[in-house]
């Protein structure tokens, strides 16, 4: 009798647990949300709007360190008219995590631009959230702040 129940409840929790294999696809999941992370930040330095729109679901909004939020087709417009120009994005931290079908990533990133032909250099940490769809990993939020300097 011992037995059975136990069977039974193995057979009832390891469909709902996501089964033997949960713990692996977890890693590798994980290991893919920090992968297209990274590959979004190579693209965006590389100016490249063709190149940047793949990581960017349709329902983004994305919120700049100065506070304005844009949405996917009014941030593509604008890194197409070239006004900022991303040199460099160096990744200081990056955790990234899952919270079911989403991904949230915090980080902290230096980066280095040019605004209206003005060089910047700033530090901002930021929360991103991505979506999994169809194997693709599509940043649908993105909130940064300007750290503090030290």
């Amino acid at each position: 009798m011992r037995t059975s129940t136990l069977l039974t409840l193995l057979a009832v929790t390891l469909p709902a647990l996501g089964g033997c294999q949960s713990l692996p696809a977890s890693e590798d999941l994980l290991a893919s949300l920090e992968a297209a992370e990274r590959a979004r930040f190579e693209a965006w330095v590389s100016g490249d709007v063709e190149r940047i729109r793949p990581f960017l679901a349709e329902e983004l909004v994305y919120c700049h360190t100065n506070g304005i939020c844009q949405t996917r087709d009014e941030l593509l417009e604008a890194m197409g008219a070239g006004a900022t120009v991303y040199r460099g994005m160096d990744i200081l931290q990056l955790r990234p995590r899952l919270a079911g079908n989403a991904g949230i990533v915090n980080g902290t990133v230096r980066i280095r631009a040019e605004d209206r032909g003005k060089p910047i250099e700033f530090t901002a940490v930021y929360t991103d959230v991505y979506v999994n769809r169809d194997g693709r990993w599509l940043l649908t939020a993105w909130q940064s702040t300007r750290a503090a300097e030290r």
